[in-house]
């Protein structure tokens, strides 16, 4: 039997079930941004992340019977920088609230898509095709049509909102790019590094967000 057509069929299941879950998300992110500071509000999608995390690291060992791989040099390195990264693009994403709609600063984020194929193939050695890029050109306009985003190059200088939008997205691709680094420097089973890659930065991102707030 061939099941390739039910694994794509699974696959666009799962992805559509992410991008609602994301938006589900970032609009909770919203309502806390009314409520909270930029940083709080960042810090607690990754501290009620965790025991999320803890949990699916588990049943996904148990499920593949694999190991846990060792956290070597490589791993370290771009794991860490990428809990950094994907911190600030948080906190840039909450921050657009305070100065656009949910829709235009979550849609000025969303241009993390071409900005994750332009900085992967300037500093990451990753090639698309051309219609690999103009897939990602017609989703990126496609987001900005249906939100009805009206904004020109100036605004992102005169517009604290836009600058915001247009951050996130960017901190936000090099994040996407070092998490992949961070998971196949790991050199095992890729569900398994990718469930370790995401308790290690939800572990490390509570800690900083705890510590950031402690401080001050």
């Amino acid at each position: 039997m061939d099941f390739s057509f039910f694994s794509l069929e699974l696959w666009v299941y799962f992805t559509l079930l992410a991008a609602v879950m994301q938006a589900i998300r970032t609009a909770g992110q919203k309502k806390l941004s009314g409520h909270l500071s930029a940083m709080a509000t960042t810090g607690v999608r990754y501290i009620y992340a965790l025991p999320f995390a803890f949990i699916y690291l588990l049943f996904i060992t148990e499920q593949r019977s694999v190991s846990l791989p060792v956290l070597n040099r490589h791993f370290l390195m771009y794991a860490l920088i990428a809990c950094l990264m994907q911190i600030i693009g948080t906190f840039c994403l909450v921050a657009a609230f305070k100065y656009r709609n949910f829709a235009v600063a979550t849609s000025l984020a969303k241009t993390e898509a071409i900005q994750v194929a332009v900085v992967g193939a300037l500093f990451f050695s990753v090639s698309l095709s051309l219609l690999a890029w103009l897939s990602v050109f017609i989703g990126v306009i496609g987001v900005l049509i249906v939100s009805k985003v009206k904004f020109t190059v100036t605004d992102i200088f005169k517009n604290p909102g836009a600058g915001f939008g247009l951050s996130s997205g960017l901190a936000l691709a090099i994040t996407t790019l070092l998490i992949r680094e961070s998971s196949l420097a790991l050199n095992t089973d890729l569900m398994v590094s990718a469930a370790v890659t995401l308790l290690f930065m939800v572990g490390v991102q509570s800690v900083i967000s705890i510590i950031y707030r402690t401080c001050r």
